[in-house]
């Protein structure tokens, strides 16, 4: 038999330490800490026991189980380090600086030194990313935790994450954790700003939002964006450049453009002094297909409004596309039957029927680009009676710039009900708000006109026929005077008056002779010429009062030019 050599002191000793073992289990871990109660599968790696509350105020506990925890992160495999990441994201979200370094037993930067070189050497590898990046975010947005932030630039983390954010193989939630790391750095400060502006951040952000499918990440890379704008004067412009570059790109997507517009109209106040050349590419916006990059490029222009070197600029480019023309009405026997066979009631429907349809058969292309026509004059007329409200002085700037004739324009679109109503809202402003306006407006085209305006002013763009179409299409009717060439204009006024005179004194000599000559015809002769003025007086005056069937102004021209003519006839007689 084999004797046991143990003696009863050794056997004493044992049982004391399973005893201490023991209880030392039972005792529950501190609140808040990783990796309690966690027994790795890992047999390699030693496991961490839980920690026994410190009551004593005795350290030694504490750092036993900090380098624990360190050893078991360096010599642990991927499992291991996914329970360590999992467990510190799940009892460390939203504390400050100060407890983390508590929680780590003044651990914390070791710690985050150990995840961003990991999160360097395995990015490309595309494991765990998403867990480092919380677990680092962590570390980053704690409050009191600057040495935090300060110690990720110094270890290059800022690199290596806008570096994730170029690669097409990473995840999209990935790209949006790497965004909010990225806003927690500028909210730290204009430095911090610069440094990412300096990283090539700007540019890659760009590229995030530019690329992006999803609108998480494409709200992220906004608000980025808009925060490297704010308060960083240094690259206030690279950032403009670069959503410029997206709202204008073509191939990119309309929420990804959406998302850039959005975040120009915020960064706009901010910018000083804008570039002209805005105004023609936020224009093209109204053009797009899409509701919300139209209403974009609508509320971005009002923004521009605020700038005082550019409210001339725009409001000219407004009213040049009012007088864009679009023929969509041929002049053809069939197009005539089918405008008279309408009835009164159904006649703005039938307008837009047969004016798709000759569309249609001009090709699809032809129809897609004078849609996008209309529905640009059709916000144009919209801005501009919104800022004819708002101001009188810019009122008057569109006065001089020939709105009228671009309304006017505009209202014979009878395949677009939505410019025409705009369109005639903003005329009936400015004919209400302007009595001289009225007045020049009734002499060119007529008091039907202006009547059809008073009586019926929300239907009166529906009750139009062809030929007054037409007319409207090709209306060269000028009302106001520029404001750039006021003084050019007051010396040819007085030049004009001068020639008049000349003219009026030339007539008189030739009246003169004329006279001495009827003096010398028979009296047949002499009534023969008086019926004939008479029947020219009785014509002219028939003619002056022009009604609104006319099918163009050039003959309404020639009849002005014929008036005068007679009206210096009779100031000579008398």
């Amino acid at each position: 038999m084999i004797k046991n050599n143990n003696t009863p002191t050794e056997k004493k000793t044992t049982e004391k330490n399973k005893k201490k073992f023991n209880s030392y289990s039972q005792d529950t871990s501190i609140q808040g800490s990783y990796l309690n109660k966690y027994s790795y599968s890992n047999k390699n790696v030693e496991s961490l026991p839980p920690i026994k509350p410190n009551i004593s105020g005795n350290k030694s506990n504490q750092t036993f189980y900090f380098l624990k925890l360190s050893r078991t992160w360096d010599k642990g495999n991927r499992t291991v380090r996914e329970r360590i990441l999992k467990d510190f994201i799940k009892n460390n979200k939203n504390k400050t600086g100060p407890q983390l370094e508590r929680e780590l037993f003044h651990g914390a930067s070791l710690f985050l030194t150990r995840l961003t070189a990991w999160l360097r050497l395995t990015y490309l590898l595309g494991s765990d990313i998403l867990l480092l990046l919380q677990a680092i975010d962590i570390f980053v947005s704690a409050s009191s935790g600057h040495r935090f932030l300060t110690e990720f630039l110094e270890i290059g983390g800022v690199l290596t994450i806008l570096e994730i954010l170029c690669i097409s193989q990473v995840k999209e939630e990935e790209k949006a954790e790497v965004l909010r790391i990225l806003s927690h750095i500028a909210n730290a400060g204009r430095q911090y700003k610069e440094f990412i502006c300096e990283s090539y951040g700007v540019r890659a952000i760009a590229d995030c939002l530019a690329r992006s499918k999803s609108e998480i990440t494409q709200d992220c890379a906004k608000n980025l964006l808009y925060q490297l704008g704010v308060g960083n004067p240094k690259y206030l412009i690279q950032v403009y450049k670069a959503l410029m570059s997206i709202l204008i790109s073509s191939t990119v997507s309309v929420s990804s453009q959406q998302m850039s517009s959005q975040a120009l109209r915020m960064l706009l106040p901010s910018i000083p002094v804008v570039h002209p050349s805005i105004v023609e590419a936020i224009s093209s916006l109204l053009k797009s297909k899409y509701i919300q990059i139209q209403y974009e490029g609508y509320e971005i222009l009002l923004e521009l409004m605020k700038k005082p070197n550019l409210q001339d600029i725009i409001i000219k480019h407004l009213c040049e596309t009012l007088k864009i023309t679009t023929e969509t009405i041929d002049d053809n026997e069939e197009n005539d039957k089918k405008w008279k066979e309408t009835k009164p009631n159904n006649e703005h429907q039938d307008i837009n029927e047969s004016s798709t349809l000759i569309v249609n058969n001009n090709g699809k292309e032809k129809s897609d680009t004078i849609l996008h026509i209309f529905i640009q004059q059709s916000y144009a007329a919209k801005l501009l009676g919104v800022l004819a409200v708002q101001s009188d002085l810019l009122a008057e700037k569109m006065i001089d710039n020939q709105i009228i004739s671009g309304l006017l324009c505009v209202i014979a679109n009878i395949s677009h009900p939505e410019s025409q109503k705009n369109a005639a809202g903003t005329l009936i402003y400015l004919l209400d708000k302007y009595p001289k306006v009225k007045n020049e407006l009734r002499n060119k085209m007529g008091k039907n006109f202006i009547d059809l305006i008073d009586y019926r002013p929300d239907t009166f763009y529906k009750e139009l026929n062809k030929d007054q179409v037409v007319y409207l299409r090709k209306n060269k009717i000028v009302i106001g005077h520029s404001a750039d060439n006021g003084g050019q204009q007051s010396n040819d006024e007085s030049n004009r008056t001068k020639q008049q005179n000349k003219i009026l004194q030339d007539d008189i000599n030739s009246e003169n002779s004329i006279s001495e000559q009827n003096d010398n015809e028979t009296p047949e002769k002499a009534t023969e010429n008086n019926e004939n003025k008479d029947n020219n007086e009785e014509e002219l005056e028939s003619d002056s009062e022009s009604e609104f069937t006319e099918l163009s102004y050039d003959d309404e021209e020639e009849e002005d030019e014929n008036i005068d003519i007679t009206v210096k006839f009779k100031i000579i007689n008398n």
